[in-house]
């Protein structure tokens, strides 16, 4: 093997000779070049940090590349535009690196582009259009075509922010290559520029001097005008309430109303005056209530469930509360006493009150009950008392009570004709239960038809003893039942009690 290594006529060949000739120890230089030194790619301007182009090799030739002077960027074109005392920032603009001059800078243009579709009668081609980003800072471009609906092409970003490069000539496409009216070919995809935005329009113009042509509409495609014919031609055949309960729980997500109330129990057996707190959320119109309860009452203590509290037809709304006011839930009167600041602040801003002081409740006296006399009386001598009214029977002697009758539905529809059902009416309370019948072969499942609840006539009223008759139709939630019948027990209890019953005399 023969020693390639540098003969010693310096002090380097003559480091290089004293090493052991082994892998990694020689060197190849050559000892013509004045300019040994390896270049870099970075350099300080005005004290910020920016790239040296072009870059030169060992020796001082330049590389793959950077062969002649440095490639013309769209800042280049722009400094040239600008009059030599122009400054920014008390220096000048051809001082100023682009990536700081014309930071957030950027140049938009709209185009199209005519693709031919194959494979279709109706359609020869198609059109589609695109915005076209030009950012000056580093001379990058971005496409991206808008998404539309139901277009059967994949959209969104086409090109991604990049350098592009010229196809048949050297260097990139600067800003000089784009104007309104031009065709731009990007990697072989043909853009017909018809319009730019009013920035664009300004620096091409003031800054750079160019003729801007007016903006185009761009062409429509056959398939696009064939569709809106047809969506124009599409009419709602019937109008429909907009559903804007999304909005309003948006608008209204946890904010909550919160009253207390009373509700006075105590004419009941056991009763006692209750305390209780209501929540009403304004997101879906719903009510919460829960009862104070004392640790080791011994009771416990009323829970009603987040839902809609009926009212009526309709449900009860942040308009029907007030302090004061007196709430039905399902047969118990509450009474509203006080409410919280939120509360307030709400009422006062929609519905102007501002009246909402809290209120003290006051029982109601309790009737002092006679004392009988303790003299002897002769008993011939009284006249025998009335059997007592159902009225002023006990909750005690009516807890057991059912009166039951047999109903069918007054429909015109053939399936619900003979459908059968048993309602059942507990004077203790005037509450209502429907039981639908099973029938085999029938199609319908029998059980639970109405839950048990007291149920309000067309006039607003509560349905009592008073509108119970064999033949009588009563509806309940919209549903017309007819009584077509009663068990012994419910008819000899109406005849006893005809005061409660009037239509069974």
């Amino acid at each position: 093997m023969a020693d390639t290594r540098v003969q010693p006529h310096s002090d380097f060949g003559k480091l290089e000779a004293s090493l052991p000739f082994l892998p990694g120890n020689s060197f190849n230089i050559d000892h013509t070049l004045n300019n040994q030194r390896k270049s870099h790619a970075f350099d300080y301007k005005n004290g910020i940090a920016i790239s040296k182009s072009p870059t030169r090799q060992i020796g001082g030739a330049l590389t793959a590349g950077g062969e002649g002077d440095v490639q013309h960027t769209s800042a280049d074109l722009v400094y040239s535009k600008l009059p030599q005392n122009q400054t920014a920032n008390g220096n000048a603009m051809s001082k100023i690196p682009a990536w700081v001059a014309f930071d957030k800078k950027v140049l938009r243009f709209q185009a199209f582009e005519e693709e031919p579709v194959l494979g279709v009668e109706n359609e020869k081609s198609m059109i589609r259009k695109f915005n076209i980003y030009f950012y000056l800072e580093d001379d990058s471009i971005h496409v991206s075509e808008p998404r539309t609906a139901n277009s059967g092409t994949p959209q969104g970003t086409i090109i991604r922010r990049h350098r592009i490069p010229h196809q048949n000539a050297p260097g990139h496409f600067t800003v000089d290559d784009l104007n309104v009216g031009q065709t731009i070919t990007l990697y072989a995809r043909h853009f017909h520029i018809v319009s730019c935005d009013p920035f664009t329009r300004e620096f091409l113009t003031k800054t750079l001097h160019k003729s801007v042509p007016q903006d185009t509409i761009a062409p429509e495609g056959e398939y696009e005008m064939h569709r809106k014919e047809i969506l124009s031609r599409m009419k709602a055949t019937r109008s429909y309430q907009p559903n804007l309960s999304l909005a309003k729980f948006l608008a209204n997500d946890r904010q909550v109303l919160r009253f207390e109330c009373v509700w006075d129990d105590s004419a009941t057996p056991f009763g006692d005056i209750r305390y209780l707190t209501l929540h009403y959320f304004l997101a879906d119109d719903t009510v919460e209530i829960s009862e104070q309860v004392d640790n080791n009452s011994g009771r416990t203590p009323f829970r009603l469930k987040r839902s809609a509290l009926p009212k009526g037809s309709g449900r009860y709304r942040d308009k029907d509360f007030s302090i004061g006011a007196i709430i039905d839930c399902y047969g118990r009167p509450f009474v509203i006493l006080s409410c919280d600041d939120f509360t307030q602040k709400f009422y006062k801003e929609k519905y102007n009150i501002t009246n909402m002081d809290p209120i003290q409740y006051r029982a109601e006296p309790e009737i002092e009950v006679p004392t009988y006399r303790t003299t002897a009386v002769d008993p011939f001598s009284i006249p025998a008392p009335h059997p007592p009214a159902f009225v002023t029977r006990s909750r005690e002697d009516l807890s057991s009570v059912q009166l039951r009758f047999s109903a069918k539905l007054q429909t015109s529809i053939r399936e619900d004709i003979d459908r059968e059902f048993v309602l059942t009416y507990y004077p203790v309370d005037g509450t209502m239960y429907v039981f639908e019948k099973s029938k085999r072969n029938s199609g319908v499942i029998g059980g639970k038809y109405l839950e048990r609840s007291r149920w309000r006539k067309a006039d607003d009223e509560w349905y009592s003893g008073a509108d119970l008759a064999v033949g009588q139709t009563i509806v309940l939630s919209g549903h017309p039942l007819t009584l077509t019948g009663a068990d012994e027990y419910a008819i000899n209890f109406m005849k006893a009690h005809p005061d409660a019953f009037p239509l069974m005399r």
